[in-house]
C-alpha cells in the first residue's frame, strides 16, 4: 500500500488533538476523547470532548475547520456547537518549527475559548 494523502481537514483535527494531549499533559485538562469519523457525536458536529478540570464538571465540545467557509457551514448546521477551531496555515512537516508553533497558538486559543465559555456560565446561570 502506498502513503495516504494528506488531507488539510484530518491534519487540522490531529493538530487540535495534539495541542490537547499537550494540555493534558501539562495539567491544565482532565482529559478529551476525538469522535469517530461518521459515527454518531461526528454526525452532530463535534470532533472533540475535552473534560474541563474546573471545580464543575464539564465538558467542552470542538469542532475543528480548515477553513472559514466550513466555519460558515458548521455554524449552519450545528447552531448549538458554537466552538468551532480554524486551523489556518497549517504546515504538513510535523517536525517544522512553524508547525510547533501552531501547536502552541492552538494550545492558548483552546484555553481562551474555554475560559470564556466558563465565564458566560458563571454570569448567566
Amino acid at each position: 500500500m502506498g502513503k495516504k494523502k494528506w488531507n488539510k481537514g484530518d491534519a487540522s483535527e490531529e493538530a487540535v488533538e495534539e495541542a490537547l494531549k499537550e494540555l493534558f499533559q501539562e495539567g491544565k485538562i482532565r482529559g478529551y476523547i476525538r469522535a469517530l469519523k461518521g459515527r454518531e457525536i461526528d454526525s452532530h458536529g463535534i470532533d472533540l470532548i475535552v473534560f474541563l478540570k474546573e471545580e464543575l464538571s464539564l465538558m467542552f465540545p470542538i469542532q475543528v475547520k480548515s477553513s472559514t467557509k466550513g466555519l460558515a457551514k458548521h455554524l449552519n448546521k450545528h447552531p448549538l456547537i458554537r466552538t468551532v477551531i480554524v486551523v489556518r496555515d497549517l504546515p504538513k512537516d510535523k517536525n517544522h518549527a512553524a508547525y510547533k508553533a501552531t501547536i502552541g497558538n492552538l494550545k492558548k486559543e483552546i484555553l481562551v475559548r474555554i475560559k470564556d465559555g466558563i465565564n458566560k456560565l458563571k454570569n448567566n446561570p
